[in-house]
């Protein structure tokens, strides 16, 4: 293998829904790929082999296949959904290959032929729950995208209210990059939660912090420190898109780049 050329898929959505963090997710690999090509530790060089699967989730099997197939790619870097990473999971058998897949999921899967490398819910939902129900109260609205990382998340919300006897308000799903969210805000007005779980992603999840956020401007009731929203899967490059509608939203990740400690200021720079 020395002085090989090694080709690995990058595999994120550059357009669509949820584009931003697929964007970031691009970026931080190929960073990652110049790290490991300009560094003298290694025998071999890696070949990123990079596509957009434009936030459909069929094309990610499609693009993917293509990667092992025809550009002999035995690892991918990517997919930014559970519902992406599900469909990879027949090609990547067929192919013998690996995911590397960085972004948070739901848990309950163990798959030898990929890598989960971001939080799972006791890294991030159980923590957020015992932090906010003492404070907030036990009654939640749930939201999510019409997949399976919002079925689980909310499941585990579920069951972690009822075990605190708390109560669930509604629980309610809209598809993936649907932005028609004015029925959520009817229902969450009417049954007046004491906070918010929110498992959009992406354009649907811009669409609705920004309801809300009017929301709160007429009605005192539901402003952030009254009613607050969380959530596990809102990143830092998304807040200039949403703007002054994310102030208030209690996230949790295992990464956030505003950090001050050296290290990560080094990493920044």
């Amino acid at each position: 293998m020395t002085g090989s050329e090694i080709p690995v898929g990058v595999l994120f959505s550059s357009t669509g829904s949820y584009s931003v963090i697929g964007r970031e997710g691009h970026d931080g690999a190929m960073t990652a790929i110049a790290e490991v090509n300009d560094s003298n530790l290694f025998d071999f060089t890696l070949k990123a082999i990079t596509a957009d699967p434009a936030c459909r989730a069929e094309n990610y099997a499609l693009l993917a296949n293509r990667m092992m197939a025809k550009d002999n790619c035995g690892h991918i870097i990517g997919c930014q959904t559970s519902w992406s990473r599900k469909e990879l999971l027949p090609v990547l058998e067929r192919h013998q290959g690996l995911l590397w897949y960085s972004v948070p999921y739901e848990g309950f899967e163990s798959h030898d032929r990929v890598i989960y490398s971001g939080a799972c819910p006791n890294q991030n939902v159980v923590p957020l729950f015992k932090h906010i129900l003492p404070q907030f109260g036990k009654r939640a609205f749930l939201t999510g995208s019409n997949y399976i990382w919002g079925w689980e998340m909310n499941r585990i919300a579920r069951e972690l209210l009822a075990a605190e006897d708390g109560a669930v308000m509604g629980e309610r799903y809209v598809a993936l990059g649907d932005v028609d969210i004015g029925h959520l805000i009817s229902e969450i007005i009417e049954t007046r939660p004491d906070f918010i779980f929110n498992n959009l992603i992406g354009d649907s999840s811009y669409a609705f912090l920004r309801a809300l956020r009017d929301l709160s401007e007429r009605d005192a009731a539901f402003r952030p420190n009254v009613m607050p929203v969380l959530s596990c899967n809102l990143t830092e490059a998304e807040l200039p898109i949403i703007g002054a509608a994310a102030e208030g939203v209690i996230s949790t990740s295992s990464y956030f780049e505003t950090a001050r400690y050296p290290k990560n200021i080094d990493f920044v720079r």
